[in-house]
């Protein structure tokens, strides 16, 4: 632990490290939790340490009466397809491991500063610089030369590459988010431009076609239905999740997030064939996970009634200002209203290159497959870590 004036002869900031989520003093999580992002969220963190099949290593800021960030500290997956292996965040040309995953090792977001600290503000220069040196030390005591801060914002990202002059920016993916501006759900849609509009419409009565009964249900009365269904998912895009980790994890999520968990499902008979689970938190609705029965299913744009439109719905209702949709089927999201923001991994090695000596060149390429599913033009992507610039 230590301490020191803050920018500007502010607050003294305080680091700590610990090695689980209950070595944080209950005063940091009551400031800490009304202005963080779901993924920053005690119950998911505490999910994601939960479901480690290794240890987890933790450093924080705080000032003496407000936490400012905290990030968490793993060992990379061995195995390629979780989304957090080297070979999945730098591609197959990566030398190999070990290294340090440092922020969240599930979800498609990693955040590290409370929800109002901007990164590029001097608090949040002086916290992100203090949690940087706190992963790199603990990468140290452990034996993992290479750090990885993976699924950043791009504000996030280049202030770490100044922190951290050897540092390479790589680019990871889109997610969609979708802001609701206190629309309706009809004023959203009929911006959209008629062609949208319509083809939306024509997509809820194709659904509404089908015959289905649809409800908001909860994870605890439905985990071990939903958990099958979901794994038929993942292993159609190949991914190894049986239905029994899947089961699991469903329910523990139910345990951590109960009050914030949706459902939203379509069953027939009685039978659950489609469903949705998404997290209301603060002002946000988290999609997470969709599963489906594909041998019963009617062709009724399921997908997007479900993870789409019945969210969007419910949204609109309850005074969400904002959808994330996650990543994937970026086109599709971008043509029902969602927009899209570019995701980088920044990677440090501190013994030996690990990273491909043309990571900018493997951005340019990462960025045109990428513009093959989605109107790059309309993301907000920036090019300035590509290969012509």
């Amino acid at each position: 632990m230590t301490d020191a004036a803050g920018p500007g002869g502010s607050a003294a900031l305080t680091t700590s490290r610990g090695a689980s989520l209950d070595d944080l003093p209950v005063s940091s999580w009551l400031s800490y939790h009304p202005e963080a992002d779901f993924h920053q969220s005690r119950p998911w963190l505490e999910f994601v340490e939960r479901s480690a099949d290794r240890p987890v290593a933790y450093t924080w800021v705080t000032t003496s009466d407000q936490m400012l960030g905290l990030l968490p500290v793993y060992q990379e997956p061995v195995a390629p397809g979780s989304g957090y292996a080297l070979a999945d965040l730098g591609g197959a040309s990566t030398a190999p491991g070990p290294a340090a995953v440092c922020g969240n090792r599930r979800g498609y977001r990693s955040e590290m500063l409370v929800g109002s600290l901007p990164p590029a503000s001097a608090a949040g220069r002086e916290t992100l610089g203090r949690l940087t040196e706190a992963a790199q030390i603990i990468g140290a005591e452990m034996n993992w030369p290479g750090l990885v801060f993976p699924y950043l914002r791009h504000d996030y990202a280049a202030v770490l590459r100044e922190i951290m002059p050897n540092a390479i920016p790589l680019l990871s993916g889109l997610y969609a988010h979708i802001d609701i501006g206190g629309r309706s759900f009809d004023e959203f849609i009929k911006a959209l431009g008629k062609k949208k509009t319509d083809m939306v419409r024509n997509e809820i009565r194709r659904f509404e076609r089908a015959g289905y009964a649809t409800a908001i249900e909860r994870l605890v009365d439905c985990w071990e239905e939903v958990g099958p269904l979901v794994a038929s998912v993942q292993q159609r895009y190949g991914h190894d999740e049986t239905a029994q980790e899947c089961r699991r994890d469903l329910r523990a999520q139910g345990e951590l997030l109960a009050g914030h968990d949706l459902v939203f499902t379509a069953r027939r008979g009685g039978k659950l064939i489609a469903a949705a689970v998404f997290y209301h938190w603060n002002d946000t609705l988290v999609g997470r996970v969709v599963g489906f029965d594909y041998a019963n299913l009617a062709d009724a744009m399921e997908y997007f009634n479900l993870y789409f439109y019945q969210p969007l719905s419910y949204a609109c209702e309850h005074g969400v200002t904002r959808i994330l949709l996650g990543t994937g089927s970026e086109r599709a999201k971008q043509l029902r209203g969602a927009q899209l923001n570019g995701l980088w991994t920044v990677a440090v090695w501190s013994a030996r290159p690990a990273w491909p000596a043309d990571w900018r060149a493997r951005n340019q390429a990462t960025r045109e497959r990428l513009a093959r599913s989605a109107r790059i033009d309309e993301a907000e992507l920036t090019n300035e870590w590509c290969a012509d610039n």
